[in-house]
């Protein structure tokens, strides 16, 4: 009796020894081993001699024996008791990669906007800058032109004044003043004197104007110079009148302190279109009355 006990209780312990199983056995495999395991106990036990030799594998552990009871036995119907686990793991991956995708999508036309608003206002700004800076420039230039309309010579005529003592020798004296806030410097001038019938397109000018005096005319000094005829009129001349009409004209050039080349042409006539008026002056002197003809009067 004992000795029964004994080999039922190796018995059992040898079925739940574990069985070492590969991680990518096929249900095939699994119902084999079931298949085996139940034939093991059906079948009837061992006599004792199993005791002496503890260490011999079991069929159910023996690979040869495995191989060769596949060899015999017949193909047979699988049957599955378990399904496959299923892992729900992708799709939780899947739907967060589509709700990445969706806002970084989203982040990216809100970045897009802000970088196209801000090109646009980088690009209005450089178009005010532009306009700035041309503004800029015309109030410089303005204010350069200004600056030097300010404290810029100017040479004119400030008086023409016409002796008539001789009248068959009339005598022109022009009194040229710088009406300005600095120098005029290298002064040019010439002035003359002639008779002609009115109205006259040009008149003779100075023959040699490069020998004309040069000089330097302060603000608010004035230069007198005199030209008169170099051959006397018949004493029957009537003077003032369209056909004797008398012309004082003359041209300056000057530079101002800023080196910019100046000139005046000034045209002053006694008679024309007009009877020429005379009168006499405070030292009871026969002067006539000057007015400045419509053409030949310039400046810059």
């Amino acid at each position: 009796m004992m000795m029964t006990i004994l080999i039922l209780l190796l018995s059992i312990t040898s079925q739940q020894s574990p069985v070492p199983r590969s991680t990518s056995a096929s249900p095939t495999n699994a119902a084999q081993d079931n298949r085996q395991k139940t034939e093991h106990e059906q079948k009837p036990t061992k006599p004792p001699s199993s005791l002496v030799n503890s260490e011999t594998q079991s069929p159910a552990t023996d690979p040869r024996h495995n191989e060769k009871r596949n060899t015999n036995e017949q193909p047979q119907n699988v049957r599955i008791t378990e399904f496959p686990a299923v892992s729900v793991t992708r799709d939780k991956i899947d739907w967060s990669l589509w709700f990445f995708s969706a806002l970084l999508a989203v982040v990216s036309i809100l970045q897009w906007r802000v970088l196209s608003r801000q090109a646009t206002i980088a690009k209005n700004q450089e178009a005010q800058m532009i306009e700035a800076g041309a503004k800029t420039e015309r109030i410089i230039a303005q204010m350069k032109e200004t600056t030097v309309r300010q404290l810029r010579a100017y040479l004119g005529v400030s008086k023409i004044i016409l002796a008539l003592e001789d009248q068959t020798l009339p005598v022109a004296i022009a009194e040229v003043q710088n009406f300005g806030n600095t120098p005029a410097q290298a002064v040019r001038q010439w002035i003359a004197i002639a008779i002609h019938a009115y109205p006259v397109e040009s008149l003779p000018e100075s023959t040699n104007p490069q020998n004309a005096s040069v000089s330097t005319i302060f603000p608010g000094i004035k230069n007198v110079s005199r030209a008169a005829l170099k051959i006397r009129l018949p004493s029957s001349t009537l003077l003032g009148t369209p056909q004797g009409t008398i012309y004082v004209y003359g041209r300056i050039t000057y530079e101002d302190v800023f080196k910019n080349e100046r000139y005046t042409n000034f045209r002053f006539l006694f008679g024309g279109p007009e009877p020429g008026v005379a009168y006499r002056d405070d030292g009871g002197k026969l002067r006539g009355a000057m007015r400045p003809d419509c053409i030949g009067n310039d400046s810059t």
